[in-house]
């Protein structure tokens, strides 16, 4: 302990700082983002579940091109019904 009476208390968690093999310290919390880490040491998070065939990709494109048609032949239905139906009380 210092003579001025202070206390010195150990650095908490949120507090500690991170070294990288660089040497550059890092503040954990800097940010809002967590302390550099090499690539490599890393392990391999993205791992692939399922491959699709052209068969299935085709498919899935085609199931996807007839939605976007029968919503645009939707789109221009209802603009037409509100050009008639404002026409009508236009008139009426």
């Amino acid at each position: 302990m210092a003579d001025s009476g202070t206390v010195e208390t150990p650095l908490t968690q949120a507090e500690s700082t991170v070294f990288d093999k660089d040497g550059s310290v890092h503040s954990r919390f800097a940010a809002g983002k967590k302390p550099a880490t090499d690539a490599s040491s890393l392990p391999q998070t993205h791992v692939s579940a399922h491959k699709f065939s052209r068969r299935e990709k085709a498919r899935i494109y085609k199931d996807l091109k007839v939605n976007l048609v029968n919503r645009k032949i939707l789109r221009e239905c209802s603009k037409n019904a509100k050009k008639a139906d404002d026409k009508a009380q236009s008139l009426g």
